[in-house]
């Protein structure tokens, strides 16, 4: 399968940009061997290739970038990381309470990674606001509250004063405060986070993969270079919606999940 069509980075990421001048790209050159290739830098791809490389340690794991890691879409993101779901739903009150588990265990763990590599991401617990400026949307957030409560967790309920107070405007009258929210820069978690990797794992930047063989040796060509597999066929597996993984491979759409997730409330990406 050839790819023929790129997506076109106008180098407008503010987050990374201010970063300052970066290591030159380490780009695959040649033919190259991995038992697992992982296709993409983001937040998905990087947990991805941090488990296999922790859970695999005799296997080589290559991520490969089209870009620069920090300047693609996980690093030109918002700047938080949620522990509550966006929508909270009424109906299925274990689900909430699952995912906000996973959520935590999550951050736990990318918090503890964060503090072992020293990465410096400005990381900070400091909790988020939704706010309103209308009686319909006062009534969206009393509903929200009561359903956060129902699932209890803590969730504020602020005036237009400790609004102002807090956020310096007096636009908005009502707002439910929850503390879980954390602000971080996120093009320096993501290149930090690619730069502690395993030993095993090792990423090529400015790689975009143009051509796929799904043989009975998987190759990924790239511009200047091609991965193969190590170890010949061995079989396919399904991880979730949205990720292919066979053992040479990751072509990775969405998420990183373990397969009983519900039993082990874990999760990553």
């Amino acid at each position: 399968m050839k790819i023929k069509s790129f997506p076109r980075n106008d180098h407008t990421n503010g987050w990374y940009n201010v970063l300052g001048d970066q290591p030159p790209a380490h780009v695959l050159k040649g033919d190259s061997k991995a038992d697992w290739v992982i296709v993409g830098g983001g937040f998905s791809g990087l947990a991805a290739a941090r488990r296999l490389g922790e859970l695999c340690p005799d296997d080589r794991v290559v991520l490969l970038e089209a870009g620069r890691i920090g300047e693609n879409a996980s690093g030109r993101n918002s700047g938080f990381v949620i522990d509550l779901p966006h929508a909270i739903s009424q109906e299925q009150p274990e689900h909430d309470l699952r995912q906000i588990r996973v959520n935590r265990q999550a951050i736990a763990w990318l918090q503890e990674l964060i503090e072992r590599h020293q990465i410096r991401c400005q990381w900070s617990h400091r909790g988020k606001v939704h706010v309103s400026a209308t009686d319909k949307g006062r009534r969206n957030l009393k509903v929200l509250a009561s359903r956060l409560s129902g699932l209890g967790e803590v969730a504020e309920s602020w005036d237009k004063a400790r609004l102002k107070a807090y956020l310096g405007t007096d636009y908005f009258d009502y707002g439910v405060f929850t503390p879980g929210c954390i602000l971080m820069q996120p093009a320096a978690l993501v290149t930090g986070l690619a730069r502690s990797m395993p030993a095993n794992v090792e990423i090529y930047e400015e790689s975009a993969v143009s051509e796929f063989s799904d043989g009975a040796t998987k190759s990924l060509n790239t511009a200047e270079g091609q991965c193969d597999n190590a170890q010949g066929d061995s079989g396919d597996q399904r991880l979730d919606t949205g990720l292919w993984l066979s053992r040479t491979s990751a072509a990775h759409h969405a998420y990183l999940r373990q397969p009983d997730a519900a039993a082990h409330e874990t999760g990553a990406g």
